[in-house]
């Protein structure tokens, strides 16, 4: 890799495709990805409800074959330029070995990490069935059943597309939306309203101001059974039978269409829970709530964590990239970082389950950079 490009991309996901589709790409291009393929964290979930646009830009991005692409390689470290007109070093692992990309400009696109239980510290056993929502899409779409009976906690768009998407293939599901004090301790803030963030990248990207926390997409607010059915969805990879999961009733839905056969509820009906213990042992036995100083316990054999997401910037550690709580990378109005030439734009810089802001971010910054605008 000793070619000197005009602009790395570290990432290949939602916000990537959406710069390489506007126009960010020029002959001397390199993306980088950890995967495979390109698509980034959301892929194994899509299509989903709530994000036909994530899943129409997977479906239409073509990398354009000017574009040198490394899948399955991993960035493991930054070295910034010294001198103007001196590249940026990125260090990459690949299968074969370590290697060294030189660029002139770096854009860092690489998404972020799910967090875990252990990242909120929830005591308990630590047995199996514990897992993030990508486990949970990426097994359905091998064809496999992470359990049979699944409580997924979290209240993002992404959480419940994840509850429905259980419910479909036959698991009985219980969607619980965590507490606001809960919500609020695992969601970061966005990047930084100081010197390296403004308002006006924000709303440019998303319609919202710089105090927004774009992944926090607000869900009714209460605690939802889906009932064990024979009915099973057709996933991706080995062929389930086909018929259609049953939507997810609200209270709401039974008050404006009385009419309507409402599923039964197998577990109570809880407005926002804070997750408090996990017991069971060599397999999940049960998850422990607690509700306005009450205690319950949901019988499961599979917990979906889904709380929120960090950003996945560990490897920049050392290179004078400034970041903030939970890793994301703070940048300016034109999506610079502290260091001239990198930039930084999605989930990297907004983490968020929903990956709001992500297609917006992407045409911006290929917009910004293709007219010269930095």
């Amino acid at each position: 890799m000793s070619k000197l490009y005009d602009l790395a991309i570290v990432g290949a996901g939602l916000s990537a495709l959406s710069a390489l589709q506007a126009g960010i790409a020029s002959a001397r291009t390199v993306v980088l990805d950890y995967q495979e393929h390109p698509g980034g964290f959301l892929k194994a979930a899509l299509p989903a409800p709530g994000f036909e646009e994530a899943w129409e830009l997977v479906q239409s991005s073509r990398i354009p074959q000017r574009v040198t692409t490394f899948y399955g390689t991993t960035a493991v470290g930054l070295l910034p330029a010294f001198e103007a007109g001196e590249p940026h070093v990125l260090i990459v692992r690949q299968r074969q070995g370590t290697e060294e990309v030189h660029a002139q400009r770096v854009l860092i696109a690489c998404g972020g990490l799910e967090l875990t239980r252990e990242h909120a510290q929830i005591p308990g056993t630590r047995p199996a069935g514990v897992i993030t929502p990508v486990l949970a899409h990426q097994l359905l779409s091998r064809g496999y059943l992470p359990g049979k009976r699944a409580v997924v906690y979290g209240d993002s768009r992404y959480a419940r597309a994840t509850a429905e998407r259980l419910a479909g293939v036959g698991i009985e599901v219980t969607l619980v939306l965590p507490t606001e004090e809960t919500r609020t301790a695992a969601l970061p803030p966005v990047a930084n309203t100081g010197r390296f963030f403004h308002e006006s990248a924000l709303e440019r990207a998303g319609g919202g101001t710089a105090g927004d926390h774009w992944h926090l997409s607000v869900l009714p607010t209460l605690l939802r059974s889906y009932p064990p059915g024979q009915a099973r969805r057709k996933e991706q990879g080995p062929p389930f039978p086909t018929p259609p999961p049953s939507p997810l009733r609200t209270d709401d839905d039974a008050s404006n269409n009385p009419t309507r056969e409402s599923p039964p509820i197998d577990q109570p009906s809880l407005t926002g829970a804070e997750l408090i213990a996990i017991e069971g042992f060599p397999r999940l036995e049960k998850v422990k709530f607690r509700r306005d100083g009450e205690f319950f316990d949901v019988p499961a054999d599979t917990l979906v964590y889904g709380t929120g997401m960090m950003a996945n910037t560990h490897w920049l550690k050392g290179s004078g990239i400034i970041t903030g709580e939970y890793g994301t990378i703070q940048v300016n109005s034109f999506y610079q970082t502290n260091v001239q030439g990198v930039y930084a734009v999605g989930t990297v810089i907004a983490p968020s389950l929903d990956h709001a802001g992500s297609i917006a971010m992407g045409k911006e910054v290929a917009s910004l950079l293709i007219g010269g605008t930095q």
